[in-house]
């Protein structure tokens, strides 16, 4: 197997998140961008993608958490935001219109649950794939103007996942989690572009069967 690059166990979140930069600014320039952390349960993949977590309890407040998600240990999730925002805000004068989207879904068992729908709770939201896109046409999705407010929905998903983790018998190895930022934009010519990242903390690949060798 061959890798593009291994850190060593003295790296940082900086220097993991460097290895990324080039695919942030494909999705900025218009293009659809998937990162996720894989491995085996304990490996650290949310570490890499969120860094390190406070427990959800009466002891803990909003701001706490949000301090916590911005530290120097803050994982891929952030970093990529923080970086999304600073080049949208550069390049300014040359769109007349610019929104970001966020979305954060769970899927577990092959069903999908929006981790940010505080309304309706729905359950097992359907996935639709036709010509090689996939879609989940019920996700919700949240304008986001700055880093404060992507952190205020980061929080609330991170939150909905841990109540969903206790609820049925913490099976955070066992779930996928997608961060999903939608970004619209509209050149001041009228050239239109929309684009997709998606930040993908996967189950623990212990639950994998893959049935091909990973070399092929």
């Amino acid at each position: 197997m061959q890798f593009n690059k291994v850190l060593g166990s003295d790296s940082t979140q900086e220097d993991v998140s460097a290895q990324v930069k080039s695919h942030i600014e494909h999705f900025i320039a218009g293009n659809n961008t998937t990162l996720f952390a894989y491995g085996q349960t304990g490996a650290g993949k949310t570490y890499t993608i969120i860094g390190d977590q406070l427990p959800f309890s009466a002891k803990t407040d909003y701001a706490q958490h949000i301090a916590q998600l911005t530290g120097q240990s803050r994982g891929i999730l952030i970093r990529a935001i923080q970086a999304i925002f600073s080049q949208l805000h550069q390049a300014d004068a040359l769109y007349s219109d610019t929104t970001l989207w966020l979305s954060i879904l769970e899927i577990y068992n092959e069903k999908a649950y929006d981790l940010l729908n505080l309304k309706d709770k729905v359950e097992d939201m359907k996935i639709h794939e036709q010509d090689g896109q996939v879609s989940v046409p019920d996700l919700s999705h949240y304008k986001i103007t700055d880093l404060q407010e992507a952190l205020k929905y980061v929080t609330l998903g991170l939150q909905s996942r841990v109540t969903r983790q206790n609820y049925e018998n913490d099976k955070s190895s066992r779930s996928h989690c997608v961060f999903q930022l939608n970004l619209f934009r509209k050149s001041t010519e009228g050239e239109k572009q929309k684009s997709v990242l998606r930040i993908v903390d996967l189950a623990g690949s212990e639950k994998f069967k893959i049935q091909t060798s990973l070399t092929q």
